[in-house]
């Protein structure tokens, strides 16, 4: 989507920042609703690049790159709005999902689970999705759940 540029020649009016990181964090949270995850990504960056350190950005990111299978840079996404105070919830677990680290996502989704509200039903649902990657897993190669072989 892109919006256009705030700086204008000569013009008589400019936009504050935060109203431009505003109107960016919307857009990409409409282009999440229409199932766009590389527009979502496009407008965080935007958003980033005003404010390095905007949460909402981060989470952002973190919810759709591993839609489009980019679960390393959710993670990396996930990590840096945890470190600035942002409540992952589920997107840690997603990412690990994504990128068929299935142990770990399973982890992931117990904690988040234990913590309760509406992360623990999310994080219950994707539970139930690494379990079936898994049992498909473990079926196709003869692998046991963990990973080892020991089924």
């Amino acid at each position: 989507m892109g919006l256009p540029s705030d700086s204008v020649p000569n013009a008589p009016w400019t936009f504050d920042a935060s109203v431009r990181v505003a109107v960016l964090l919307q857009a990409a949270r409409e282009a999440l609703r229409q199932g766009d995850p590389m527009e979502v990504v496009a407008l965080a960056e935007e958003v980033l690049e005003e404010d390095p350190n905007e949460v909402d950005a981060l989470l952002l990111v973190a919810e759709a790159t591993p839609m489009y299978g980019h679960g390393v840079v959710g993670l990396l996404a996930v990590d840096q709005a945890e470190r600035r105070g942002g409540s992952v919830g589920v997107l840690r677990a997603a990412a690990f999902l994504s990128l068929g680290r299935l142990p770990e996502a399973l982890r992931e989704s117990d904690r988040v689970i234990r913590g309760g509200g509406e992360d623990g039903v999310l994080a219950g649902a994707l539970r139930e999705r690494v379990l079936a990657r898994m049992a498909a897993e473990s079926k196709a190669g003869g692998t046991g759940a963990d990973g080892t072989g020991a089924g």
